[in-house]
């Protein structure tokens, strides 16, 4: 097992207990290492597989790893707990969640469900829509989940009407998602932990159980994450991370790099190693990427090499337009294609989703197959979404948000009318619509004669197909099912010219569950709806067919490809305007683009527009200043004749590679009792963000340039006659940038921002 490793790895396999931070760099082999760690606990010290835990942080990787640790130890088949944080969550909770007050069946919401509960939830409290907008206000009740922050804290917490009503509504998104029997994403990590702190018999039985803790991509944990990882390692402290803080970025979701930086301070006693040597890229990818990182002042450090020694220049390409771009990225794809090259060893990368329009329009033209990760998702689609529905509702009566959906899905003579009429009387009598469905009498006073035989029949139907999902697997009632509610035929009248492509769909989900069933064993229908509810985005990458693949820089974190093509290393794109206007965003945004080039096994391409279309019209684009950030012989220039200004904004007085830096500590570590509750972990971070604000904490200060100012939507602002005010619209960039700004008293005004003489007051408004 041991054959091949170098020496770091080989003593991050063998150094079994206590905990331990591996800082892995991009290609350093941390999965081999994560794999063979397992391995060597199972087959060298006989630890039984139950009692090892791994996380992941996609269902892909915990296929992975459960591959190759079954390969290299076929007794853990099976056996071992190696999954995401949530599929972790979801096991402990199917079997625990009574203890919470909600049916070990509870329903999974995904982002959709989530959204549709609170439009429901927005409309009956009467919240401002321009103050509540759904999909922000989810995203909202989110943040203070993850911060496990409970509704009686927000409530108290209120200083403002809108908090107040922020209050209103997480705690009626809360009751309902408990009447409806159902948890949302983040309430499989939460109520785990709330499990455990308030049954610790229950967190104890589960300590004692995994006596081997293991975690990867821990750059990307969040601070609940955390409290989860300090409850089950509590007994034995056999915590073993691996994780590489230059590609922590994912703070938009929760996640946040001090989890990494401060491992010594949450885990007393902690061992550090690092893993330098990459086995993906080439010198000259590597001596890009690691100048460009150096520019960070909050890191581990550490510096990638490689034996791989030369290797193609990086190609810096200037282009006129979006459009211009596209075309450049299309012609270097036809012309590796001619050289041999298959497409599917490249991909095109992109800051954001909406950057992907003008390369599919060149690639379709061209005739170039691509396929695009985290674009419309096959399980989001009307009729796919249409028949979870009734395989949520088959296995969770209660759940009304999925009711909602199918009640009148094929059409069964049911209003909406009927239906509000229905909900309504449900929650004043405390029962759910469905069982209201059966009481004949008390349905047909609340609708009338007629809908009430339609809805009684509907509610026999579910209640029949119900029973049949409790004895037999899922392909059966996925049959029954189709079979009963006609859903087929209903696709061909309802819309003819779209039910070709619609029946495809509902005929790829009937190929997904039976998949499931062949590979599960039996698999019954919760197990099935579970799986699909947890289904990322990189899951769905297909491994087969020849197409160039296009995706996000967030979503091609963990993934390599020969050839990488960056689009848009632009100011505004990449790093994003969004983020200028947050703590440590420049350094976030730096991450992602050092994530980007890491991608890259032997060629890379960099693009940048000199303008892009925006609302209409052209505006005038500005090089990211990573590009300048770059060193000098490591990449060649193709396109515009004039190269365009590039300025570096390192906070650095260098922009040579330097050495790592360790993060220096006190000698007298934060406390960290033998409990992990959310209350002892808040002081554990309190004092180590006391301790990393002292000007002898041990990061290397350096002067910080002044930033320009990047004005965003929402931001509060002042001008020296106006007075305060709100920006509504940003328009233009640099020295063409236009704001939109409501003044409360001067009412509406469009300024030219360089000249306008206004100060920001106030973070970004709203959630």
């Amino acid at each position: 097992m041991l054959a091949g490793l170098n020496a770091p790895q080989r003593e991050a396999v063998l150094s079994t207990e206590g905990p331990w931070l591996v800082i892995a760099g991009a290609g350093s082999g941390k999965t081999r290492v994560l794999t063979t760690r397992i391995a060597h606990l199972i087959r060298e010290l006989d630890v039984p597989p139950e009692a090892i835990l791994a996380f992941t942080f996609t269902n892909k990787a915990a296929r992975e790893m459960r591959g190759r640790v079954e390969r290299e130890a076929p007794q853990a088949a099976g056996r071992c707990w190696i999954g995401t944080f949530h599929a972790t969550g979801v096991r402990i909770l199917r079997r625990e969640a009574h203890r919470l007050g909600y049916p070990n069946s509870f329903t999974i919401y995904d982002a959709v469900d989530t959204r549709s509960l609170m439009v429901s939830i927005l409309k009956d409290l009467r919240a401002d829509p321009k103050q509540f907008p759904p999909r922000a206000a989810a995203s909202e009740i989110s943040r203070l989940k993850n911060a496990f922050v409970s509704v009686a804290q927000a409530r108290e917490s209120a200083l403002t009407h809108r908090d107040e009503k922020r209050a209103d509504v997480y705690e009626e998104y809360e009751r309902r998602l408990r009447t409806n029997g159902a948890m949302d994403f983040d309430d499989l990590i939460g109520r785990t932990v709330q499990l455990f702190e308030e049954h610790p018999q229950v967190q104890q039985r589960y300590s004692d159980r995994f006596r081997y803790v293991l975690v990867d991509e821990f750059q990307d944990t969040n601070p609940l994450q955390l409290v989860m990882i300090r409850a089950l390692s509590a007994s034995h402290g056999n915590l073993f991370a691996v994780g590489d803080d230059d590609q922590s970025i994912y703070s938009w979701r929760g996640a946040t790099v001090d989890n990494m930086l401060k491992f010594e301070d949450y885990f007393p006693g902690s061992k550090l190693l690092r893993l330098e040597q990459n086995y993906r890229s080439t010198s000259i990818i590597l001596n890009a990427a690691n100048t460009v990182i150096s520019n960070n002042r909050r890191r581990k450090g550490k510096t990638l090499w490689t034996e791989q020694t030369g290797g193609d220049l990086i190609e810096l390409r200037w282009a006129d337009d979006g459009d211009d771009e596209a075309g450049q990225i299309r012609d270097t794809i036809r012309h590796l294609g001619n050289e041999g090259v298959p497409r599917r060893e490249m991909v095109i990368l992109y800051r954001t989703n909406a950057q992907s329009r003008s390369i599919e329009d060149a690639l379709r033209r061209e005739g170039i197959p691509y396929q695009i990760i985290g674009g419309t998702r096959f399980f989001e689609r009307r009729e796919v979404k249409d028949l979870l529905a009734y395989l949520r509702v088959l296995a969770n009566p209660a759940d009304s948000i999925s009711l909602a959906r199918i009640i009148n899905v094929p059409r069964r003579g049911v209003g909406k009318a009927s239906v509000e009429k229905l909900y309504g009387a449900a929650a004043a009598a405390g029962i759910s619509p469905l069982e209201l469905c059966k009481d004949t009498s008390r349905l047909a006073s609340t609708v009338g004669t007629a809908p009430a035989k339609r809805l009684y029949a509907f509610a026999r139907l579910i209640e029949d197909l119900g029973r049949l999902a409790q004895s037999r697997d899922a392909v059966a009632v996925f049959k029954q099912l189709m079979a009963a509610i006609k859903y087929e035929d209903w696709i061909r009248k309802d819309d003819p010219s779209t039910a070709e492509e619609r029946l495809e769909n509902v005929a790829e989900l009937g190929n997904a569950v039976h998949s499931f069933v062949s590979e599960t064993d039996d698999g019954t229908l919760a197990e099935f709806l579970e799986s699909v509810t947890l289904l990322a985005d990189i899951d769905r990458l297909e491994e087969s067919g020849d197409m160039v693949t296009l995706m996000t820089m967030h979503t091609a974190k963990g993934l390599e490809f020969p050839y990488v093509f960056v689009a848009g290393c632009e100011e505004g794109l990449l790093p994003h305007m969004t983020s200028l206007q947050e703590d440590d965003g420049v350094e976030e945004e730096r991450r992602l683009f050092y994530v980007a080039l890491t991608r890259a096994e032997r060629r890379l391409f960099l693009s940048s527009a000199a303008s892009r279309q925006r609302f209409g019209s052209y505006e005038p684009m500005l090089p990211s200043r990573f590009l300048g950030e770059l060193p000098d012989d490591c990449y060649t220039e193709v396109g515009l004749s004039t190269r365009p200004p590039m300025r570096s904004t390192s906070r650095l007085p260098s922009a040579g590679p330097r050495r790592h830096r360790p993060v220096s500590r006190s000698d007298e570590p934060a406390a960290w009792d033998n409990g992990f509750s959310v209350e002892t972990f808040r002081r554990s971070q309190a004092q180590a963000k006391s301790r990393a604000s002292d000007p002898d904490h041990g990061f290397e200060e350096h002067e910080w340039n002044q930033e320009e100012i990047h004005f965003a939507p929402g931001l509060r602002v002042k001008h020296e006659k106006l007075g305060e005010g709100t920006i509504e619209v940003v328009e233009g960039f640099g020295d063409l940038t236009r704001l939109t700004i409501d003044f409360a008293d001067a009412g509406k005004k469009k300024v030219l921002a360089k000249y306008a003489k206004i100060q920001v007051v106030g973070e970004v408004d709203g959630p």
